[in-house]
């Protein structure tokens, strides 16, 4: 299994270019939380989105 940094490098690519700037916990932390988010449609997608970064 990949370390937490090798993790992160690998997702900088999927990522927005101001996330992918920031430290591996940020981007982990992105991954995390919009990926799910972002899967969603209409209504119910954007609401989770929202929530996500409240």
């Amino acid at each position: 299994m990949p370390d937490k940094h090798e993790q992160a490098e690998e997702m900088r690519d999927d990522v927005p270019s101001t996330i992918a700037r920031s430290d591996d916990k940020a981007v982990r932390t992105y991954k995390k939380r919009a990926g799910p988010a972002r899967s969603g449609d209409g209504a119910a997608g954007r609401r989770r989105h929202a929530g996500g970064w409240r």
